[in-house]
């Protein structure tokens, strides 16, 4: 079946509509470097955590659900990161934090895919909870990044592409991969769109609830890994932002 106009227009219009305006605006704003390769790229940089979460978000919400522990996760994850590297290095350090939030993916899988908790009340609850482990940690306080070769990483370049914007750009081909062509995320567009279809013809819903949860811990276990690198260290309720 072809593509028409209109198919195309429901997918990209957003994206067509905000091109065409920040052109408009560089050709108004002419002595704004809207579209400066360097600018492009600070804002690449910026996006990339807000980017994280919105990946994970989408994948659950594809199959229905939603995920609120984002908020704790960023806050939590981010500031074991920063009290983790004065024990161990950074890339140790960020292992262990992605291994975390695993772990809180598999909860959030396990309440919601197999004991049928409301996702809306179990994520809820793991937020709150991973709020007051942080709090519990740092007595609520911030803590700081001290190691200098940590935070170099945050503004280290590889051709021109801040590390954070790399970061994104890979996060995105491989998310786009998964959704588009992939038969896993086939199955997740089944059962957001009719879960009882989904159950007729043999996919395993639960399951595939369960892993999109795991997925979009992992998303937000990176994504609080990289705040706390742009913000030199773990903020108390840094996921509210």
């Amino acid at each position: 079946m072809k593509s028409t106009a209109g198919d195309y227009l429901a997918k990209f219009g957003t994206v067509a509509i905000l091109l065409l305006f920040i052109l408009l605006a560089q050709l108004i704003f002419s002595d704004l470097p809207l579209l400066s390769w360097s600018n492009l790229m600070n804002i690449a940089a910026q996006a990339t955590v807000l980017s994280l979460v919105a990946f994970g978000l989408s994948i659950v919400m594809m199959c229905g659900e939603i995920d609120l522990s984002y908020v704790g996760s960023l806050g939590l994850l981010g500031t074991v990161f920063v009290m983790l590297l004065d024990s161990v290095n950074g890339l140790i350090a960020a292992l262990i934090v992605i291994g975390l939030s695993l772990i809180i993916g598999i909860l959030n899988g396990i309440f919601i895919s197999k004991w049928k908790y409301s996702s809306f009340l179990a994520t809820l609850s793991m937020m709150f909870i991973l709020m007051g482990l942080q709090r519990g940690l740092t007595n609520g306080r911030a803590v700081w990044i001290d190691n200098k070769d940590v935070l170099a990483v945050a503004s280290m370049q590889i051709l021109s592409v801040p590390f954070p914007a790399i970061i994104l750009i890979i996060s995105f081909v491989l998310y786009f991969i998964f959704i588009v062509y992939s038969n896993a995320g086939f199955k997740l567009k089944v059962i957001g769109e009719n879960i009882e279809a989904a159950k007729e013809v043999g996919i395993k819903t639960q399951r595939i609830k369960w892993w999109a949860f795991i997925f979009a811990s992992l998303c937000f276990g990176i994504a609080g890994v990289i705040e706390s690198l742009r913000s030199s260290g773990g903020v108390i309720d840094s996921g509210w932002a």
